[in-house]
């Protein structure tokens, strides 16, 4: 149980950073197409757009695999509860 949260509470501080990464990449990718190819904003400006859009994909899937886990462990909780109340933390 207190696995599962300390699990949760990492996945959910390391998904701003999984996105800044992502769309990083994409954006080096843009600039390096644009070098080869001499041409100037164009490849950057596709990667960043590809970018934003993988990112935040991978959020929201992301977001909605850890909400599905949140909810697991408080059913679970509710299940194994002596008649005692929990506070939400979040």
């Amino acid at each position: 149980m207190k696995r599962d949260i300390t699990r949760i509470i990492l996945a959910y501080s390391t998904i701003g950073i999984q996105l800044a990464i992502t769309i990083l990449v994409f954006l080096y990718g843009g600039f390096l197409l644009d070098k080869h190819f001499n041409s100037s904003p164009v490849f950057v400006v596709i990667g960043t757009i590809i970018g934003m859009g993988a990112g935040f994909y991978n959020l929201m899937k992301s977001l909605s695999e850890l909400d599905r886990l949140l909810k697991k462990s408080q059913l679970g909780d509710n299940n194994n509860s002596s008649g005692s109340k929990r506070r939400k933390w979040m």
